[in-house]
């Protein structure tokens, strides 16, 4: 009898029954089936089941023995197979679109099936239920795959702010005035501010110079790598169906922000960083934060309502944004700044060459849509910036000391920048201003949560 379920109802079994073991129980005692599928297979049904991904693993090039490739860590919730599921489905039905203004995407049969037996795999594999635990036993070359399913990272988030343990790792900024957080700070005390934290090195044996030195080419003080060239992405089919979320997971894709952590993600001196399709919102600050690293992609991703900015990349080299949706953020959606120095200004004897690259990008209804303080030899191409405060301001001369400054060697090419007139305080929007001098206006929404900084227009 069992040889003859239903064939999704089978795979489910089947892969359950391939997944049974303790480090799995915590996913199965959430379900709503008995935990031991076997019984219910049945000798041929088992039989059936192993044949099956015998023949998927050989199809796709892999030992017929062979699980996750080394250093593949698979994080799910209880109902992660069943969202994958359904994602899948529509996707193939409906459709999807990476950004708004993108084209219908749909998967063909034979795309939906490949993707539904990798998530079937995912799921018989996973063994983690929040990402940052993934991301600290990676290392090098490291993957974590997440599953579809909404992620707030409950033991981050109870991580502490300002923790004692830390305090000694607290340094004076550059302008000797406050206190600024070390890299052995964020290392050490790694969801102080952050929801999820990639640190790519570990902190130098050496000491950082005090006071800081005055040629700030390169990183002083380098530890080695420990998370280099790491990759982070959903299994799902559109960026829609994994999301992270650092604040208040009632405001969906809007606002209250209600955040919890400063920065949703952030990837540290993580050269080779790779990020791709997921949600990431509500972040305090940057939604998603990439800085001191040689090397990012940011693919298929969406942000929300990030405090500050949806995305921000800081000193920065060799760094790829695309395909992507920025939308609610308090100062821009996306920040590529102080990027390297690669344009006129370059070192002599080299080559010129574009530092980052921002394409094929919505970012609408944000205070604004594009910045970048000294983002120097920066192509922006192909995106869409409307609906915002303002379209584009980059600061060019207002920020000496600021990395990279003066501002050079930007090319803007292909874009669309049109409607920028979003007025935050018009009827029925909900906002009220909070610091309204000229060039500082920020706006609050009526629940009292920061959602904006603006600045001065230029599109």
């Amino acid at each position: 009898m069992s040889f003859h379920l239903h064939r999704e109802a089978f795979r489910l079994r089947c892969v359950r029954w391939l997944s049974i073991r303790p480090a799995n129980e915590h996913i199965w005692e959430k379900l709503s089936e008995p935990k031991s599928p076997a019984k219910h297979l049945g000798k041929r049904g088992r039989q059936r089941c192993a044949a099956q991904t015998r023949r998927r693993r050989q199809r796709r090039g892999r030992p017929p023995g062979e699980t996750l490739a080394p250093g593949v860590r698979v994080v799910c919730q209880s109902n992660s197979l069943a969202l994958a599921t359904r994602a899948i489905a529509d996707a193939q039905t409906t459709g999807f679109r990476a950004r708004p203004t993108a084209p219908l995407e749909k998967l063909t049969a034979a795309q939906a099936r490949d993707l539904l037996e990798r998530n079937q795999d995912f799921f018989a594999l996973c063994r983690y239920q929040e990402i940052q635990p993934a991301v600290t036993d990676s290392s090098n070359n490291g993957r974590v795959v997440i599953m579809p399913g909404l992620y707030t990272e409950p033991t981050a988030r109870r991580a502490a702010t300002h923790d004692s343990a830390c305090s000694q790792y607290v340094i004076a900024n550059d302008r000797g005035d406050g206190a600024a957080l070390s890299y052995t700070y964020q290392t050490r005390c790694p969801n102080d501010q952050n929801l999820i934290a990639v640190m790519g090195r570990a902190p130098g044996a050496g000491k950082d110079p005090r006071p800081p030195l005055e040629d700030r080419h390169g990183i002083p003080n380098r530890g080695p790598c420990i998370r280099c060239n790491f990759q982070i992405e959903g299994s799902g089919p559109s960026a829609d169906d994994v999301i992270i979320d650092a604040g208040r997971v009632e405001s969906a894709n809007h606002g209250p922000i209600g955040s919890v952590k400063d920065v949703g993600i952030r990837a540290d001196r993580a050269d080779g960083f790779v990020l791709r399709n997921m949600t990431v919102r509500h972040a305090g600050e940057h939604d998603i934060y990439v800085l001191e690293s040689n090397g990012y992609l940011l693919d298929h991703f969406k942000t929300f309502y990030g405090g500050e900015y949806g995305v921000l990349t800081f000193v920065e080299d060799h760094g790829l944004m695309q395909n992507c949706e920025a939308a609610g953020n308090g100062d821009s959606g996306l920040y590529p700044g102080a990027g390297a120095n690669t344009g006129t200004n370059r070192a002599p004897g080299t080559t010129f060459r574009y530092s980052q690259e921002i394409r094929y990008c919505d970012s609408h209804h944000n205070t604004g849509g594009y910045s970048g303080t000294d983002g120097d030899a920066t192509h922006i191409d192909n995106n869409n910036f409307y609906d915002n405060s303002l379209g584009f301001t980059t600061d060019v001369f207002t920020s000496p000391g600021h990395p990279g400054f003066p501002q050079n060697s930007d090319l803007i090419e292909n874009n669309n920048f049109y409607s920028n007139n979003y007025n935050p305080y018009g009827p029925g929007r909900g906002h009220q201003a909070l610091d309204p001098r000229p060039g500082r206006d920020r706006f609050v929404d009526r629940r009292g949560q920061r959602q904006h900084h603006s600045q001065q227009p230029l599109l």
